[in-house]
């Protein structure tokens, strides 16, 4: 599903007719030292490309202005570049807006929006969440220092009691907007693979509130794009077991190094091997990555270890995760292909992380296994 966030977090322009108006916006940005940026951006999606529509110059105080005199009817993207942005709802009853961000390293963590009502609607809900949000990423930032299965533990059980909050939140979001453009507030936090019936009935109230424009037309292709994906990746499971059933000898990989030398799997033959498939822009291989350093220090004394192998195509993002995540093992390869490697049809798999567990004897003894059934398993076969 690796591109489900993308299509779940892009927001299209939406087209409506009306007489041309003049707008204005208006704001301020809380600057940090360390990012000090010089414009704002009113963004516009064009052919699956974000275009800069408009800007305005930030002063000394943080202050901004736009004075527009055409129409701008539609869902926008708003923020000082393209990879940080909030979403903007603007119609014919917009011609005054003002936004002040808290943070301008994160727009749409927190802020505020008046003058546009469905836009205020997205900024109130943005900063309800917002704290749950910051303790979710505080955990996640403190994995790489946690050295027993007790305290990863405890803070996954914690990750888990904040992203019910946050989802008990969505839904009631979800019940107070129905028939409402807010409602893409939420796309972003629906899982396809265990949520799909709920993300076709949010698509439906979306086709009711906006038909027939550029917009609700992209989510519905998103949608069938969704399906035919949740289909494939049944079709490739069933691939897989029958390629790679248990049992059965591990394919070998032999692929390069962050230095370049080459590094079979099958040299770790001997050892019981995790072979582990992630990338560094992965964020739940990132989440997932204290367990297995966990794992790697507890049983690497009694013949476990663990092949790496990343979908990366940046070295240097590559060498640094490797290093801020604490990966100590020698086996890191990758080709730097991410999704066109070949490592993909050698072991059938279509999302990330995915693991395979393997035995001294070289063969497979387990797929996708995670968390107490992964390491019941290793110490089993161990």
């Amino acid at each position: 599903m690796k591109k489900l966030a993308l299509i779940l977090l892009t927001f299209t322009f939406i087209q409506a007719c009306g007489e041309k108006y003049k707008l204005e916006i208006t704001g301020n940005v809380k600057q940090e030292s360390t990012s000090v940026y010089k414009k704002m951006y009113l963004y516009q999606l064009i052919e699956n490309k974000l275009s800069k529509m408009d800007s305005a110059v930030i002063d000394n105080k943080g202050d901004f202005q736009f004075k527009i005199n055409e129409e701008r009817n539609g869902v926008y993207l708003f923020g000082p570049n393209d990879m940080n942005t909030l979403p903007l709802v603007l119609d014919e009853k917009s011609t005054n807006v003002n936004i002040d961000i808290m943070d301008v390293r994160v727009v749409g963590s927190d802020y505020t929006v008046s003058g546009a009502e469905e836009s205020q609607k997205m900024a109130v809900f943005a900063k309800q969440t917002k704290d749950l949000r910051d303790k979710m990423q505080a955990i996640q930032k403190s994995f790489s220092s946690m050295k027993d299965q007790e305290s990863f533990a405890k803070a996954q059980a914690e990750m888990q009691n904040i992203q019910s909050q946050i989802t008990k939140q969505r839904d009631v979001f979800i019940a107070e907007n129905k028939n409402s453009p807010a409602l893409i507030a939420v796309l972003g936090l629906i899982n396809p693979t265990t949520e799909l019936e709920l993300l076709k009935t949010l698509v439906s109230d979306l086709n009711k509130t906006i038909p027939n424009s550029p917009f609700i037309k992209s989510i519905n292709e998103s949608l069938e794009q969704i399906k035919n994906q949740i289909s494939d990746q049944k079709s490739a499971d069933k691939s897989r077991e029958t390629a790679l059933p248990n049992g059965s000898p591990a394919p070998e990989l032999d692929f390069p190094n962050p230095e370049g030398k080459n590094m079979k799997l099958s040299s770790l033959k001997g050892k019981v091997v995790l072979l582990d498939f992630w990338a560094s822009w992965c964020r739940p291989c990132r989440a997932a990555n204290p367990h297995v350093v966990n794992l790697y220090n507890k049983y690497k004394k009694k013949g476990f270890t663990v092949y790496s192998f990343s979908l990366d195509k940046d070295k240097e993002r590559w060498k640094n995760a490797i290093k801020k995540d604490g990966l100590t093992w020698e086996y890191h390869t990758s080709d730097l292909k991410q999704w066109q490697t070949a490592a993909i049809g050698i072991y059938k798999f279509n999302s990330i992380p995915f693991t395979v567990l393997i035995d001294k004897k070289g063969n497979i003894v387990g797929k996708n296994l995670r968390g107490e059934a992964l390491e019941n398993k290793i110490k089993e076969i161990l």
